[in-house]
């Protein structure tokens, strides 16, 4: 994992198209994918960055109610 923690086949395609602003085939070109690899990769991407954005919510009653922070840490909120 790195920066965004998302691995490194999607973070390419998600940095290249959503910060950089190429195309999907473009993105696909630069990386020798396939454009259906690409846009599977920066939708899965798009999807982890989500999970990881979303707040705790311990009162959904959810089995994942927190995504998990890299390291291995959960996201939940201390109680102050």
């Amino acid at each position: 994992m790195h920066a965004l923690g998302l691995l490194p086949a999607l973070r390419k395609v998600f940095l290249l198209c959503a910060i950089q602003g190429f195309t999907i085939e473009e993105a696909a070109a630069i990386l020798q994918i396939s454009p259906t690899a690409a846009t599977l990769r920066l939708a899965r991407a798009r999807r982890e960055i989500d999970i990881r954005l979303r707040p705790c919510d311990p009162e959904s009653h959810s089995i994942d109610y927190c995504a998990p922070i890299p390291g291995g840490q959960t996201g939940s909120k201390s109680a102050n």
